[in-house]
């Protein structure tokens, strides 16, 4: 797929010879670039966008993932803001706070991010997700609850928020909760290693060994390499045994 950003990279140069000036050619090379790794390249051609149109959000926030892959998160974020401030209606211009934020461990600044964002896009599911899932790592479990529940609400088929929802209950202890929810999860999304794995740690809590052992094969097929999955699977086996339980 990278192979078609080279072309593409051709093209543009091509044009920014007729004309240096073509605001949205500077941002298409930014992003060609980016694509293809080149990052320290996509910042200076994002800043000659924006040295023509300041206002571009759009070329703020390419600007900002070309930084953040450089390991320059203060900087990335300072990007994110400004393109949510030239576009709050851009999704994304928000989202791409968050994991900058957490990464920097400025958890207050990522919910004042999501706060912002749900604010501005109060009908848009993920950012309220996004809220639960920094509320989550706050170990304000119940705010988070009320946070998934509205994203769900909103969305009744957003796997990631369900899969969050069950998290903040079993951070709680309420397991049968949290298990009802990796279940929602998985039946909007299958595929995902972490739901099944989830499901496999509910169901050891709950005592259900072999329903959890079920669970973490199946987290193992989608993911052979899956560590965590392969110990917890050894932990229920474990305590199946302890418990008197049937070998396989």
């Amino acid at each position: 797929m990278l192979e078609r950003y080279v072309p593409a990279l051709d093209v543009l140069d091509r044009a920014l010879k007729l004309d240096e000036t073509h605001v949205e050619s500077w941002a298409k090379r930014g992003q060609a670039l980016r694509r293809l790794g080149r990052y320290k390249e996509a910042v200076t051609a994002y800043d000659r966008a924006l040295a023509l149109n300041p206002k571009y959000a759009w070329a703020w926030n390419g600007r900002g993932l070309a930084l953040e892959q450089m390991n320059r998160r203060e900087e990335a974020i300072l990007s994110y803001e400004r393109a949510a401030m030239e576009d709050p209606s851009g999704l994304w211009y928000w989202l791409n706070q968050l994991d900058p934020l957490l990464a920097l461990g400025r958890r207050e600044d990522a919910l004042e991010v999501c706060n912002r964002a749900t604010d501005a896009l109060p009908t848009a599911a993920i950012p309220w997700a996004r809220k639960g899932q920094v509320l989550r790592r706050m170990d304000r479990h119940e705010e988070a609850l009320d946070a998934y529940d509205y994203s769900v609400k909103l969305d009744p088929h957003y796997a990631w928020a369900w899969n969050g929802k069950g998290l903040a209950f079993a951070a709680l202890g309420r397991w049968q909760e949290a298990l009802d929810c990796y279940e929602r999860a998985i039946a909007e999304d299958d595929r995902d290693v972490w739901f099944w794995y989830n499901r496999g740690e509910a169901l050891i809590e709950l005592g259900r060994y072999d329903d959890s052992i079920s669970a973490l094969n199946r987290a193992l097929e989608l993911d052979p390499g899956h560590e965590l999955s392969r110990r917890k699977r050894t932990e229920a086996r474990k305590k199946r045994h302890d418990s008197g339980g049937s070998e396989e």
